[in-house]
Protein backbone atom coordinates (compact mmCIF):
# COMPACT_ATOMS: atom_id res chain seq x y z
CA UNK A 1 0.00 0.00 0.00
CA UNK A 2 0.84 3.46 -0.81
CA UNK A 3 1.59 5.42 3.11
CA UNK A 4 0.47 8.93 1.74
CA UNK A 5 -3.36 8.07 1.38
CA UNK A 6 -5.26 8.53 4.19
CA UNK A 7 -6.59 5.60 5.33
CA UNK A 8 -10.60 5.01 4.39
CA UNK A 9 -13.63 5.53 6.49
CA UNK A 10 -15.44 2.95 7.54
CA UNK A 11 -18.14 2.69 10.18
CA UNK A 12 -19.87 5.80 11.98
CA UNK A 13 -16.74 7.92 10.76
CA UNK A 14 -18.29 7.22 7.10
CA UNK A 15 -21.44 8.97 7.54
CA UNK A 16 -19.85 12.02 8.55
CA UNK A 17 -18.22 14.74 6.14
CA UNK A 18 -14.24 14.36 6.53
CA UNK A 19 -14.38 18.49 6.57
CA UNK A 20 -16.90 18.94 8.58
CA UNK A 21 -16.06 21.50 11.82
CA UNK A 22 -15.76 20.99 14.80
CA UNK A 23 -19.06 22.38 16.77
CA UNK A 24 -16.31 24.80 19.07
CA UNK A 25 -14.47 26.04 15.72
CA UNK A 26 -15.65 28.89 13.14
CA UNK A 27 -16.32 27.11 9.70
CA UNK A 28 -13.67 27.60 6.93
CA UNK A 29 -14.24 30.16 4.48
CA UNK A 30 -14.81 27.89 1.80
CA UNK A 31 -18.02 26.08 3.55
CA UNK A 32 -19.16 29.78 4.34
CA UNK A 33 -19.45 30.76 0.57
CA UNK A 34 -20.83 27.62 -0.21
CA UNK A 35 -22.99 27.60 2.35
CA UNK A 36 -24.06 31.10 0.77
CA UNK A 37 -24.65 29.72 -2.77
CA UNK A 38 -26.46 27.21 -1.59
CA UNK A 39 -29.20 29.22 0.26
CA UNK A 40 -28.94 31.21 -2.76
CA UNK A 41 -27.43 34.64 -1.43
CA UNK A 42 -27.08 36.27 -4.37
CA UNK A 43 -23.25 37.22 -5.21
CA UNK A 44 -22.05 40.52 -6.04
CA UNK A 45 -21.19 40.72 -9.54
CA UNK A 46 -17.67 41.17 -11.05
CA UNK A 47 -16.31 45.07 -12.15
CA UNK A 48 -15.89 43.52 -15.53
CA UNK A 49 -19.67 42.47 -15.40
CA UNK A 50 -20.48 45.85 -13.64
CA UNK A 51 -19.07 47.87 -16.55
CA UNK A 52 -20.38 45.90 -19.55
CA UNK A 53 -23.75 46.65 -17.91
CA UNK A 54 -23.44 49.82 -17.36
CA UNK A 55 -22.28 50.39 -21.46
CA UNK A 56 -24.66 48.35 -22.53
CA UNK A 57 -27.95 50.07 -20.86
CA UNK A 58 -26.20 53.73 -21.53
CA UNK A 59 -25.85 52.20 -25.26
CA UNK A 60 -29.27 50.96 -24.90
CA UNK A 61 -31.22 54.24 -23.76
CA UNK A 62 -29.06 56.31 -26.43
CA UNK A 63 -29.47 54.26 -29.59
CA UNK A 64 -33.15 54.28 -30.35
CA UNK A 65 -35.76 56.58 -32.18
CA UNK A 66 -35.39 59.95 -30.72
CA UNK A 67 -32.59 59.82 -28.62
CA UNK A 68 -29.70 62.73 -29.58
CA UNK A 69 -27.09 60.18 -30.39
CA UNK A 70 -29.30 58.06 -32.40
CA UNK A 71 -30.34 61.38 -34.72
CA UNK A 72 -26.39 62.59 -34.95
CA UNK A 73 -25.37 59.06 -36.31
CA UNK A 74 -28.43 58.89 -38.72
CA UNK A 75 -27.82 62.41 -39.62
CA UNK A 76 -23.48 61.38 -40.45
CA UNK A 77 -24.33 57.67 -42.30
CA UNK A 78 -26.88 59.49 -44.42
CA UNK A 79 -24.36 62.54 -45.03
CA UNK A 80 -22.09 59.04 -46.06
CA UNK A 81 -24.80 58.00 -48.01
CA UNK A 82 -25.59 61.27 -49.87
CA UNK A 83 -22.11 61.98 -50.35
CA UNK A 84 -21.53 58.44 -52.65
CA UNK A 85 -24.54 58.87 -54.60
CA UNK A 86 -22.78 62.70 -55.85
CA UNK A 87 -19.68 61.11 -56.01
CA UNK A 88 -20.75 57.90 -57.92
CA UNK A 89 -22.83 60.47 -60.07
CA UNK A 90 -19.68 62.84 -60.98
CA UNK A 91 -17.93 60.00 -61.18
CA UNK A 92 -20.59 59.23 -64.06
CA UNK A 93 -20.61 62.41 -65.75
CA UNK A 94 -17.13 62.49 -66.29
CA UNK A 95 -16.71 59.34 -68.21
CA UNK A 96 -19.82 59.30 -70.39
CA UNK A 97 -20.38 63.26 -71.20
CA UNK A 98 -17.00 65.43 -70.71
CA UNK A 99 -15.04 64.43 -74.06
CA UNK A 100 -12.63 67.47 -73.84
CA UNK A 101 -10.20 65.76 -71.68
CA UNK A 102 -9.39 63.80 -74.88
CA UNK A 103 -8.26 66.88 -76.30
CA UNK A 104 -5.33 67.79 -73.40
Amino acid sequence: TNSRLPPLPCGDSARTPLLAPSSDEDPPPVAEMSAKQIEGAAAKPSLFSRVGTSIATTARNNLRPGAGLYSLCFGAAAGVAISGVVYAGRTLSVLLFDHEYYKL
